[in-house]
């Protein structure tokens, strides 16, 4: 099938007027030419992109070059194999594994001339997917401001908007009720807590959540507080998504056991790569638990989601961070994952072998990665006890 030739991850930071973010790519050169693209994803870009450059390089690469491409469940066993008692498979070295892991489901399906939608399981016609507009801070602007940014997706058919609820929660409520009454009943309303908040206060804004008829509150309490999930997630008003910061199908099926959220976002670019996160879609269908993908990152980690979506049956929406999509019209002009492509509330994985999507290299190279500097954002402010 082709022996690997090269492993890198690629670095880079772009610059969306808002605030600038970080991305990291991951390349597999194969030795008949052929490339495969894969992306890491700390869960929005990929903040220390350098860091996993560094972990695939060091670690991932001298592991895999020189392989034969040939059965992708041995090489990544190998990764994961080498990594366990040295990096973990947490973080970031779970990160860099779901990078090459993209890369090299990307250069499987262009060798075999197949969708990796189709690989993985699902139908070869690429049927479109549901998905919901995941935007910015309630903070940022007044609800008219917020309505104004969704009119595109919602005038396409999206039914389903997420906005992000900040420490002045209170007046985040007044801003959310507004923007709740001017969707309309006939719009789903989801709402990412970004780990802000104590159990008292997360159960106190959880109940005026569910008064606005919210259809779940995301990340609420601190992930490492294991008790306060399941706290929170046994006493909340309304229900509770965790999933961007878990990895692998170990610490998913524990939280399917314990009852941690009632909804799961794995994605495909953080959790250890595409056939982890079918197993964890599979695993959390056959418990009940709702399965919504997260994505929030570059072009390649959305094409990935959109083919993990459109191949398990367990998924029924995924996440669409719009904001970014600016990147990837830049690196990924070629590829139809732009809100102009969304229609009827959905969007197809991009059409063509492998996951679809090429990168001009040259318009990475022109944004070197430029490490952030200590953030003061909506969420990062604070400095007391919520």
């Amino acid at each position: 099938m082709g022996r690997i030739d090269a492993v890198e991850a690629l670095g880079f930071t772009f610059d969306h007027g808002r605030e600038p973010l970080a991305y990291c790519l991951v390349r597999v050169v194969i030795d008949d030419g052929v490339v495969g693209w894969g992306e890491a994803c700390d869960s929005f870009g990929c903040t220390y992109a350098s860091v996993v450059e560094a972990a695939v390089a060091d670690a991932l690469a001298p592991l895999l070059v020189g392989e034969e491409l040939d059965r992708l469940d041995r090489l990544v066993h190998k990764m994961r194999s080498w990594t366990r008692r040295r990096l973990g498979h947490q973080w970031v070295a779970a990160q860099a594994i779901s990078g090459v892991e993209l890369a090299l489901w990307d250069a499987w399906g262009k060798v075999r001339g197949r969708p990796v939608a189709e690989l993985l399981g699902g139908s070869p016609e690429l049927a479109p997917v549901s998905v919901y507009a995941s935007s910015v801070f309630l903070e940022e602007g007044p609800a008219d401001w917020h309505l104004g940014l969704l009119e595109p997706l919602l005038s396409a058919g999206v039914r389903a908007v997420k906005l992000r609820i900040g420490v002045d929660w209170e007046a985040d409520l007044e801003t959310l009720a507004a923007v709740r009454g001017g969707l309309g009943s006939e719009v789903a309303v989801m709402i990412d807590g970004n780990e802000n908040y104590t159990v008292s206060t997360a159960l106190a804004i959880a109940e005026r959540l569910a008064a606005l008829g919210v259809e779940w509150f995301e990340e609420p309490v601190l992930q490492e507080d294991h008790r306060a999930m399941e706290e929170v997630a046994a006493r909340s008003s309304a229900p509770i998504a965790y999933g961007e910061h878990m990895f692998g199908l170990a610490e998913f099926a524990e939280a399917i056991r314990r009852g941690w959220a009632g909804v799961l976002q794995p994605d495909a670019a953080t959790c250890g790569g595409l056939s982890e996160a079918m197993r964890i879609a599979a695993a959390a269908g056959e418990a009940g638990v709702r399965v919504v993908p997260h994505t929030a990152s570059g072009p390649v980690a959305l094409a990935a989601n959109l083919h993990l979506a459109a191949a398990s049956s367990a998924v029924d929406l995924l996440e669409y961070p719009y904001p970014l999509a600016e990147c990837w019209a830049a690196v990924a002009p070629d590829c139809p994952l732009g809100p102009d492509r969304v229609s009827g509330g959905a969007l197809s994985p991009p059409p063509g072998p492998g996951l679809g999507v090429e990168i001009d290299l040259e318009a990475v190279r022109a944004r070197p990665y430029v490490p952030p500097p200590p953030r003061t954002g909506p969420s990062e402010r604070f400095t007391g006890t919520v």
